[in-house]
């Protein structure tokens, strides 16, 4: 055991590290404090790519107690705007990264996990809006910092349209868009798809409709939780448009 003097010792180390780690601190601090503030200012605000580790979650939610979801009285009540408000900003439809039919969303993914999909169609189909249904808040909050990380770099980098995006495209249809991405055209919320998506979407306003890789719930009491259910297909077939 440490007398009273080893103690006080201990103790004047101790202090000593810990003001040498402040003094090194202060140092660098003043060191960044020599660059322009408005370099640092805009670093700061710059937004970050999330690492997916720290955004680790249960791979299953129980469905049928998670109601606790902020939802529209009706489609026309989203606020589109918020989640696209790159493309919302062009008011002509006909722009370079606005989609063929005005500002709709037209691709959707169920269950869309950490975005992989999307952010993969995203960059294929710069025009068309598509949006990411996840029902797990940590993760859609990795998709959204990923996202809005995604279009800083496009912007920072000056991603314009190519030039081969005013003239028509040699490509067969459904191989994807020739235009430079800015993923101002996705984004992911945090809802049930199982019980508000009338609430979100028109009749047929959905071109392509994703539901990868869904839990097969195996056990018989079980099986009321699927995603995969005839009302959920019922309502696929009211929004999704037929050509």
């Amino acid at each position: 055991m440490l007398n009273k003097r080893g103690r006080e010792d201990t103790e004047e180390n101790s202090g000593a590290e810990k003001s040498g780690m402040m003094e090194l601190t202060t140092r660098s601090t003043s060191k960044s404090g020599e660059q322009p503030s408005g370099s640092k200012g805009a670093e700061e605000e710059a937004p970050i790519k999330p690492q997916k580790k720290f955004y680790r979650t249960r791979a299953h939610t129980n469905v049928l107690n998670a109601n606790d979801f902020w939802f529209p009285v009706s489609p026309a009540c989203v606020p589109w705007q918020s989640y696209f408000p790159i493309q919302y900003a062009q008011p002509d439809p006909s722009h370079a990264h606005a989609s063929k039919k005005g500002h709709v969303v037209e691709f959707v993914d169920i269950g869309c996990g950490y975005g992989s999909l999307l952010i993969a169609l995203a960059a294929a189909f710069p025009s068309n809006l598509m949006l990411g249904i996840e029902i797990r808040p940590k993760v859609v909050e990795y998709v959204q910092k990923r996202v809005l990380a995604l279009r800083h770099e496009a912007a920072s980098s000056g991603a314009v349209p190519s030039p081969a995006a005013d003239t028509p495209p040699t490509r067969k249809e459904g191989e994807g868009d020739t235009k430079v991405p800015d993923y101002g055209n996705v984004w992911a919320i945090h809802n049930n798809a199982m019980r508000f998506m009338p609430n979100f979407f028109e009749r047929e306003q959905l071109t392509k409709l994703f539901i990868c890789f869904p839990d097969p719930h195996f056990k018989r009491k079980n099986h009321r939780k699927r995603i995969i259910t005839p009302a959920l297909l019922a309502e696929v077939c009211r929004f999704k448009s037929i050509v």
